[in-house]
């Protein structure tokens, strides 16, 4: 989902194009190497937070930011921060990972989503909580699409402000932070040769501008960036995170986007896909290619075989899952007709009776 709330969850950004020089000679530690400790440079950020929440709400997700000062000495801030830490789940779909906090500039930096068709539940939850008196007549940064579409439900429900904030201007502003303060942020990945792994090196940010930004989020934006405040959107595709979800609800029943995520590492591609050794027969050698290589996203579906045995299998196992439900109704409706149906035997009343 878009926005700079969620930069802190990327260590690294992507491939960005540009015409700036490859720094070639320097290589960049894995992901794992990072630890949020040692992200950001010390001695070059100085700022004052101007709020110690701040949300993203888009069109799939909605993330939230929150800062916990160490000597904090507003209790009203204390008292915010101790709701929230209280739990690491909350509702059907929240959660807050604590693998993402950061501790800089005298406090700790908490991180939290949940899905934006569950907002009117965060509010309850915190209304249950009497959480929500604690953002009453304070003014919160919103970005977003949800920063319009749910201003006076935020205002009505909580009677808090919100302080709009363009989401492609805040994403910029955002990325342009973490190109600046975080050591090795911008990068690109070297191929030495069939059978190797990719190797990560820092790519140079002299001369960064002008550079593509692709925005992957329900949906997908590419915005050319000029400079630090000059951009403008140049494309962009209906096809993004919302298309992912969307499709895992609709065929495979996912009924949490975690869920959408799981099933992911779950299934074989090679089933659906067409890949460069069903077209070549093996590695396709002048363009370096191997034969493991998708050539066309769901192309055997195309092809009767594959797509009977696909569906085949589909079938099976829906009906496997039917038939398992069937069972243990019918096994449920067994137990309760012979519990309505058992009488009580003239022994036991006797018994009753004689003692």
């Amino acid at each position: 989902e878009g926005g700079a709330a969620r930069g802190h969850a990327r260590r690294h950004s992507g491939p960005i194009e540009s015409s700036a020089k490859l720094d070639t000679g320097h290589h960049v530690p894995s992901v794992g190497q990072l630890t949020p400790p040692l992200l950001l440079r010390e001695a070059t950020v100085n700022f004052r937070l101007k709020s110690f929440v701040g949300c993203d709400i888009g069109g799939t997700l909605s993330k939230i930011v929150f800062f916990e000062p160490f000597d904090c000495k507003r209790p009203e801030i204390k008292r915010r921060c101790d709701f929230l830490k209280s739990a690491t789940t909350y509702g059907k779909t929240g959660r807050r990972d604590p693998k993402l906090e950061i501790e800089r500039w005298g406090g700790r930096f908490h991180f939290l989503q949940f899905q934006t068709n569950h907002l009117d539940a965060a509010v309850n939850l915190l209304k249950a909580h009497s959480a929500h008196h604690e953002f009453a007549d304070s003014s919160v940064p919103v970005t977003g699409g949800g920063a319009y579409k749910y201003e006076k439900f935020l205002q009505s429900e909580l009677r808090m402000g919100v302080h709009k904030v363009d989401e492609l201007t805040c994403l910029l502003t955002g990325l342009n932070f973490a190109l600046e303060h975080v050591p090795d942020e911008c990068f690109f990945l070297e191929h030495k040769g069939p059978g190797q792994l990719p190797h990560r090196r820092a790519h140079s940010m002299a001369g960064v501008f002008p550079y593509l930004l692709v925005n992957i989020g329900s949906g997908v934006s590419i915005l050319r960036v000029d400079s630090a405040k000059e951009f403008k959107r140049v494309g962009g595709s209906c096809l993004g995170g919302g298309t992912y979800w969307g499709l895992c609800r609709l065929m495979l029943g996912a009924k949490s986007f975690k869920e959408a995520m799981s099933l992911g590492t779950q299934g074989n591609h090679h089933a659906v896909d067409m890949l460069v050794g069903d077209i070549y027969g093996g590695d396709y050698g002048r363009f370096n290619l191997k034969a493991s290589t998708v050539a066309s996203a769901f192309g055997k579906l195309v092809m009767d075989e594959e797509m009977k045995v696909w569906a085949i299998t589909t079938e099976t196992k829906t009906e496997t899952k039917n038939k398992k439900n069937t069972n243990e109704v019918t096994n449920k409706q067994t137990q309760d007709i012979k519990k309505e149906n058992t009488p009580t035997t003239s022994k036991k009343k006797k018994a009753t009776t004689n003692k």
